[in-house]
């Protein structure tokens, strides 16, 4: 059998080819991927994690959503930094802990359905106002890390001990919107 390419494109997070007929593959056959591109543009902001509700100066619940889409850590903190006022609020990563200060002149619910908190590593807690809060959980502003191209007819790869199709796996390692 002669070389065959194979050119794929969706912009679905699962992209399946079927071929038919089915190819003949001899034993001593060699399968390889020759390019791999994507953006990086999965969101990691949606329906069930964009809610920011806080309590106002008169202790009044008050609520924020956050737009679905592609955000770092700091585009979430200037967004709310746009609603709230500059000196509001802060969310800095800490990169030795990996974990989130978090400041709010306002006391803010993370245990309110749908909150944005996860993200920060915020788990299930209300902070108080004008108080510095670090995270219990290191933060987690991606929903992929890695993404993995799996052919079924290729084997000899393993993922933490166990047989897997992997031909090829990478980190995100491109900003939001880029090309990886």
């Amino acid at each position: 059998m002669g070389s065959r390419v194979f050119h794929i494109t969706s912009s679905n997070s699962e992209i399946m080819c079927p071929i038919f007929p089915p190819l003949k593959v001899s034993d001593d056959a060699v399968i390889g991927l020759t390019q791999f591109q994507t953006y990086n543009s999965i969101p990691n902001i949606d329906s069930k994690n964009n809610s920011f509700v806080y309590y106002d100066e008169k202790n009044v619940k008050r609520e924020i959503f956050i737009e679905e889409g592609i955000y770092e850590l700091y585009d979430i903190e200037h967004y709310l930094q746009s609603k709230l006022g500059e000196e509001s609020i802060s969310i800095k990563p800490n990169p030795n802990t990996l974990k989130c200060e978090f400041f709010c002149k306002y006391k803010v619910d993370f245990k309110a359905p749908n909150s944005v908190g996860r993200l920060f590593g915020m788990n299930q807690i209300e902070t108080q106002a004008n108080s510095t809060t670090m995270s219990s959980d290191t933060i987690s502003i991606s929903k992929v890390n890695s993404i993995a191209v799996e052919v079924n007819i290729v084997d000899g790869s393993y993922i933490n001990g166990v047989a897997s199709n992997c031909i090829y796996k990478c980190f995100i390692t491109t900003p939001p919107g880029f090309q990886h």
